[in-house]
């Protein structure tokens, strides 16, 4: 751990072994409550969920396990990995563990439960009449290009020029914060 290593870390404020030591165990405190509050995230909309009845309309869920999906195979893509797993899927059975179809059937029980939580964070936003306004959502386009060392309009083209998906997704996050306070 010399001057070299440090230089080639390039961690902007991390010179030594105890800067470097801190700035991991605060990446570590964050991460564990990250987690800790998606687990009770998670559990609030299971116990939430429990007492609904709902027909799930089956192409909703099989537009979520593509989507889903998709998502997997695009962290696969920017892992380098997802040449490595075709590879594998070539050269193994149809039904193996890795085929597409065995990935997207393991993949449907998950979408049908992010669909009805879905649907329950509508009713909420629908009962709590939560409404986005356009300024809170440009604020938060603002906020987030920043994070993402973006301009504005090159995240809305991601949002396809839009901020209807920025204000559905603000909506259930305040939907999420009425159940917190309601635990």
């Amino acid at each position: 751990l010399d001057e070299e290593f440090f230089k080639d870390l390039d961690m902007e404020g991390v010179t030594n072994k105890e800067e470097l030591n801190k700035v991991v165990e605060e990446e570590i405190k964050t991460q564990k409550e990250h987690d800790a509050e998606n687990k009770y995230i998670d559990d609030l909309l299971e116990a939430a969920s429990k007492n609904m009845t709902i027909d799930l309309d089956e192409e909703i869920v099989d537009a979520e396990v593509e989507r889903m999906y998709k998502e997997f195979t695009n962290r696969l893509k920017m892992q380098g990995i997802d040449e490595y797993v075709k590879q594998i899927v070539s050269e193994v059975e149809p039904d193996a563990i890795l085929s597409e179809e065995k990935v997207k059937e393991d993949m449907k029980k998950e979408a049908e439960t992010r669909v009805k939580y879905r649907y329950l964070l509508e009713a909420i936003v629908k009962a709590e009449k939560i409404e986005i306004s356009e300024k809170d959502a440009k604020a938060e386009l603002k906020k987030m290009a920043e994070n993402y060392k973006m301009t504005e309009e090159d995240l809305l083209k991601e949002f396809n020029n839009s901020l209807e998906v920025l204000k559905y997704d603000l909506a259930m996050r305040k939907a999420i914060e009425v159940l917190k306070e309601n635990n």
